[in-house]
């Protein structure tokens, strides 16, 4: 099996599919190099690089689905049968809600935000994008399980 990674950010950035001890270290110096900032750029599926994602590839996307251009990439590579799978970074732990000073605007604020997520994923979902949730409260190898579950019904199928 060969290992690539596009990433989206600031720029799009890519590793070609490979395999071994090299390109396990290239892929970890370009993960390293992730970052978060602000960029209004749109990004579509013309921006991935032509042989980038061969036949029968699997597409494992990590995202925390914040940014609405994301979503809809997912959507379209779902929608021209890449085989794919989102593993979601939970954004929740990192804020903080409920606070003694925050008041009820505010916690309603967040739960109605808490909402739109959960039908955002549900919308994801039944367009045929497998979403599967990472917390903090959750171990990195129970999602990666039910990933592949959703990888294996895919296959049955």
């Amino acid at each position: 099996d060969r290992v690539g990674l596009l990433r989206f950010g600031g720029t799009v950035s890519w590793v070609r599919p490979g395999t071994g001890p090299r390109q396990r270290h290239v892929l970890v110096q370009e993960l390293l190099g992730t970052s978060v900032f602000v960029n209004a750029a749109d990004r579509g599926i013309g921006q991935i690089p032509r042989g980038m994602l061969p036949r029968r590839a699997l597409v494992i996307a990590v995202s925390p689905l914040l940014d609405e251009r994301m979503i809809r990439l997912l959507v379209d590579l779902r929608a021209r049968g890449i085989d794919l799978v989102v593993l979601e970074l939970s954004p929740l732990a990192a804020l903080e809600h409920g606070e003694e000073h925050a008041g009820p605007t505010a916690e309603t604020g967040f739960r109605l935000w808490v909402l739109e997520r959960d039908a955002q994923r549900s919308a994801m979902r039944a367009a045929g994008v497998p979403v599967v949730e990472m917390s903090d409260e959750r171990p990195l190898v129970a999602a990666i399980e039910e990933a592949a579950s959703w990888r294996r019904g895919a296959l049955a199928r």
